[in-house]
């Protein structure tokens, strides 16, 4: 390895320029400044020349920067207003489309009146209950009707809102009200009139 020639004066290391200094501004001008006397001499001509200036320590102020407001606060709360409404009119929207109907069903009514076999639940949560008696079936929410029992056995099935399905043979059926209710983990329906 060979060392660097260097000449006097010459640095081995690249030393960078140094920055450039922001440029002060003053908050006065240049007309507001008072007469002192600068002498200069030039050494060549034989004359002097005369320039005044009073250089008076400043407060130095940055330059005034207008800022260009193109939104005012009246438009920013007219914004805000505005985005407000749009929003609790999607949720609206959301709601309605989505969300769960307001009508609340009536629970239907057992009439009085029927002609053949009718069974009515006492399990409580029915969500629906089926009957077949051979080849005649019915359905409902909490009672099914058979119009004719056919050979007399039946087949009873309630299903519950918690997805229990419980299920009953009844025999010798004939015409009249049968209550179906649990018996322990069956089910048990009893005829209650004739």
């Amino acid at each position: 390895l060979q060392e660097p020639q260097l000449e006097v004066g010459q640095s081995a290391v690249s030393v960078p320029a140094p920055p450039s200094m922001p440029q002060m501004v003053s908050s006065h001008s240049i007309n507001e400044l008072e007469a002192h006397t600068l002498t200069e001499v030039d050494p060549d001509a034989q004359t002097q020349t005369s320039t005044s200036l009073n250089v008076r320590p400043q407060a130095v102020s940055s330059p005034n920067m207008s800022v260009d407001e193109t939104v005012s606060t009246q438009r920013l709360v007219l914004l805000f207003i505005g985005g407000a409404i749009m929003l609790m009119l999607g949720i609206v929207s959301v709601v309605k489309v989505f969300g769960k109907p307001e009508t609340v069903p009536t629970p239907t009514a057992i009439s009085d009146t029927w002609e053949g076999a009718r069974f009515v639940s006492n399990v409580s949560e029915t969500r629906k209950i089926k009957v077949v008696c051979g080849e005649q079936s019915a359905k409902g929410a909490e009672s099914a009707t058979i119009s004719s029992v056919g050979d007399g056995s039946c087949v009873v099935t309630i299903r519950t809102t918690d997805r229990r399905t419980l299920r009953g043979p009844v025999d010798n059926v004939k015409e009249g009200l049968f209550e179906c209710s649990v018996l322990e983990k069956d089910l048990n329906c009893i005829q209650v009139n004739k």
